[in-house]
């Protein structure tokens, strides 16, 4: 079974070809319409994007461009490469060692000599190469820092730490007025050691790492590093290390926010308030929920992908043939019930559950008149 999910949810990197280039250019010579899949676990993007894949489409009317996201879908990627069901584009890091293997055994579409590549800075493309070939493109860079509640900052009368000394100092004051001082994604070792690698950049600059030797243990530097991780660990919430980056995002509207040590991409700035946040969780949870949590593979499902509005929904199905839709009532354009209405008139039509809040639940009993199988009432946990 083939299951979408149709929800309001908001939205580094590297760009990866996977698609047949020969395919692409028949289809080209043709002169056929080319639908090609965007495949992203980055939920936070998916509004950029979509604004960029317009400007894209507008300047190439002979391609669609369709963005699936899956949260936190690195292993639904590497299942779908190893089946053979590669996207056509998809996100990953030059570091890890899958973009290596993938490159060497031939899975990513060589671009070396495309003339895009020279619009991006050398020294951040080349990270990029693989035994001298290139087979991705520089998106984005990354920025880790603490984001805090400007907010609760004035109430307690709170400086903005610019040191190291005053940073403590801070997470002291809020720990003695009884306050959580700052919240960690420590459940996950990519997220902890983000945060830990800034003591380590500020500390070592580049030609210390061109040395042939050098020892951890015998130099005062690395100890002061450790230090300082250790330091901020004291004032983390108790249950850090069970805590992963979606908890922590839900700990941050609980408790109003105070500070909270995030990975954010480098396309714009945050100055971050608890609406904002509160916004980007009701959404992105549910989507969490609804992919993670439940076991679709156990129950012989397989997840397609995310929709942003109910008119890519309905594209989405043009493409796959769907077999359950998940579905929020209240989205831009499209409406789920709309939606139901054009389902309706399908040859293939899916189960459709809705997804209601308390104040739209009128709007799900006019679902079910309109053949959809079910419903569900928010918050969903």
């Amino acid at each position: 079974m083939k299951i979408l999910f149709c929800l309001i949810h908001l939205t580094i990197f590297l760009l990866l070809a996977g698609c047949n280039d020969s395919v692409l250019e028949g289809s080209i010579s043709k002169k056929e319409k080319i639908t090609l899949e965007f495949f992203s676990h980055k939920t936070e993007t998916e509004r950029i994007f979509e604004e960029l894949i317009q400007e894209f489409e507008k300047l190439n009317p002979g391609i669609d461009v369709n963005q699936v996201i899956i949260p936190e879908g690195m292993t639904v990627l590497k299942t779908r490469i190893a089946r053979g069901d590669t996207p056509d584009i998809f996100i990953t890091y030059p570091i890890e060692q899958d973009y290596i293997i993938r490159a060497e055994k031939g899975y990513l579409l060589e671009l070396t000599n495309e003339p895009f590549l020279k619009n991006i800075q050398p020294i951040i493309q080349n990270r990029y190469l693989v035994n001298g070939k290139m087979y991705g493109v520089a998106l984005t860079q990354n920025a880790v820092g603490v984001l805090y509640n400007k907010d609760h900052f004035q109430e307690l009368g709170l400086p903005i730490p610019e040191t190291w000394d005053t940073f403590v100092r801070t997470l002291e004051e809020l720990r003695s007025k009884g306050k959580t001082a700052i919240l960690m994604p420590n459940k996950e070792a990519n997220r902890s050691s983000i945060f830990n690698l800034n003591f380590v950049a500020n500390e070592f600059n580049s030609s210390y790492w061109e040395k042939d030797e050098f020892s951890i243990s015998n130099d005062k530097k690395w100890r002061e590093v450790s230090e300082k991780i250790v330091t901020v660990l004291s004032y983390v919430q108790p249950d850090s290390f069970r805590d992963d980056y979606y908890t922590v995002t839900l700990s941050a509207v609980d408790r109003n926010l105070l500070a909270a040590v995030y990975e954010v991409d480098s396309f714009s700035d945050y100055v971050i308030s608890s609406s904002e946040i509160q916004s980007y969780l009701s959404t992105n949870v549910i989507v969490k929920n609804l992919t993670q949590i439940i076991d679709w593979q156990g129950l012989d499902c397989e997840i397609i992908g995310t929709a942003h509005n109910g008119q890519e929904a309905l594209e989405m199905m043009e493409i796959h043939q769907v077999d359950l839709l998940l579905t929020d009532i209240s989205m831009p354009g499209i409406t789920g019930i709309e939606l139901l209405k054009k389902i309706n008139s399908m040859h293939h039509k899916p189960i459709v559950i809705l997804i209601s809040g308390y104040n739209d639940f009128e709007y799900a009993i006019q679902g079910l008149k309109h053949n959809a199988w079910d419903y569900i009432l928010k918050p969903i946990d």
